[in-house]
């Protein structure tokens, strides 16, 4: 929901504004510090999921907003406007879920990564217990909520 700041006359988010008044930093100074690392981390995997098929974009910026919100108010503030991470995270929190061209986007990602595995030099056991993990990531998928 966006207002108009009558002061200022900008429009700003109130949605957000709420969600950042409703998150609890952890007490402990190092368990803060744990949590701005992890979601670091988890960003810049995201990054790579955006890059590359396969890999959960959206996962890790759910992971990453949860550690944000109990190490940093500005790191999560910084996800919830960031102008690429913003709609996937507000998609999430409000859907719950993904959308279906979302999903056959990423079921035609995995139907290439297998193919590749197939075709690829690695030992045969190895390239059955990929295509499980992305088997097992394609049901995952398609189980969840639009």
């Amino acid at each position: 929901m966006k207002i108009k700041d009558s002061e200022q006359g900008h429009t700003r988010d109130v949605s957000a504004s709420l969600l950042f008044s409703q998150t609890k930093l952890h007490t402990s100074v190092w368990m803060r510090v744990l949590f701005i690392t992890l979601a670091i981390i988890f960003i810049i995997l995201a990054i790579i999921g955006i890059i590359l098929p396969g890999i959960p974009t959206v996962d890790f910026l759910v992971l990453a907003a949860f550690c944000a919100s109990k190490g940093s108010f500005r790191l999560h503030h910084w996800l919830y406007s960031h102008r690429l991470f913003s709609p996937l995270l507000k998609g999430w929190r409000n859907i719950g879920g993904v959308s279906k061209s979302r999903k056959i986007f990423m079921s035609l990602s995995m139907l290439m990564a297998s193919l590749f595995i197939y075709l690829s030099a690695l030992h045969p056991h190895f390239k059955i217990a990929l295509v499980i993990v992305l088997f097992i990531v394609f049901i995952w998928i398609w189980t969840r909520s639009k």
